[in-house]
């Protein structure tokens, strides 16, 4: 009878042992997750003023070279001087050429980033290869 007691109170204590090994396993499991999202949206985050700031100098550009063909048009029907139209287009260019060199930095940035926590996804298909051995042993 006592043995019987015994054996009931190891399984117990192993069955309880086994669902806090679990409980530790997917908490480790949910905080790399967790992590690895918190880390990719960082990186998001520091990329996207500078996509923000291309996107306005891009759009002033589009302003000035639509500014130059109002004054490339309002030169040729009212005879005035070049002077101004030339300064638009040279502000347009170098708005162009800021635009581009911060989009390329956000481009470089984000290239090959994604939101998609993909460590933590390569550990648990890990996980799944080395526990189906396991769980076959037991069964």
């Amino acid at each position: 009878m006592n043995e019987a007691v015994n054996n009931q109170r190891n399984i117990v204590s192993i069955l309880y042992e086994i669902k806090n090994e679990l409980k530790d396993f997917f908490d480790t499991r949910i905080e790399m997750l967790g992590t690895e999202i918190r880390e990719n949206i960082s990186h998001f985050k520091g990329a996207l003023p500078v996509a923000v700031i291309a996107a306005l100098f891009f759009a002033l550009a589009g302003l000035f070279f639509g500014l130059c063909l109002v004054g490339l048009v309002s030169v040729a029907f009212l005879g005035n001087p070049y002077a101004w139209f030339y300064s638009f287009l040279i502000v347009g260019f170098v708005f162009i050429v800021a635009g581009s060199l911060l989009g390329y930095s956000a481009a470089k940035a984000l290239k090959g980033r994604s939101l998609v926590p993909r460590r933590t996804f390569e550990v648990l298909k890990n996980d799944k290869v080395w526990l189906q051995p396991e769980l076959r042993k037991r069964a």
